[in-house]
């Protein structure tokens, strides 16, 4: 005997995709809510931090690096970058949201997109100068790599999801540009 349409209607099981989307649309929200947050905590920082120049870095030979506020066990950690004549990071992606101020100075920043496993091909170059922000969720497959080309010290200020008691930092993978 078969089922009326209606009936057999009332009784459809949902999709996969039907359950998953409202928990998927709220990732998103959450993700654009959280950049937002951390936008707004960036330029907050970058207005009350001071001179960049007189803190101590980190130093990695060109690229250093100041912790200005990560207690341990919080979620968020803030960075000063202080980008010597030539300094430039390998290209990479993060393991968590993420954002950056230019306080001082130019970098550059080159974006690329995945061709295969590890390597990647550029798509694109933005010179960013003072008060030039950039944030990426971490839903975003963003893979980028940054420069100071010019002849004189930049700084700038990071704010990243990650706990630095319990991470070294916030890059997932180094790949390598074609």
């Amino acid at each position: 005997m078969a089922i009326p349409g209606n009936i057999e209607a009332q009784h459809r099981q949902p999709a996969a995709g039907e359950i998953v989307k409202p928990i998927a649309d709220l990732d998103n929200d959450l993700c654009r809510v959280e950049l937002k947050l951390m936008q707004n905590a960036l330029v907050s920082a970058a207005a009350s931090v001071g001179d960049l120049k007189d803190l101590d870095y980190l130093d990695d030979v060109h690229l250093g690096r100041s912790l200005l506020w990560g207690p341990q066990g919080t979620r968020f950690s803030l960075w000063a970058f202080r980008w010597k004549p030539g300094a430039v990071t390998p290209v990479h992606d993060h393991h968590c949201a993420c954002a950056f101020i230019v306080q001082q100075g130019f970098i550059e920043e080159r974006m690329y997109a995945r061709s295969d496993r590890n390597c990647v091909a550029e798509t694109g170059r933005v010179l960013r100068g003072p008060g030039e922000m950039r944030a990426l969720s971490l839903n975003s497959a963003y893979i980028h790599s940054m420069h100071n080309l010019t002849d004189v010290e930049a700084y700038s200020i990071h704010l990243y999801a990650f706990d630095p008691a319990r991470e070294h930092s916030s890059v997932r993978n180094s790949f390598e540009p074609m």
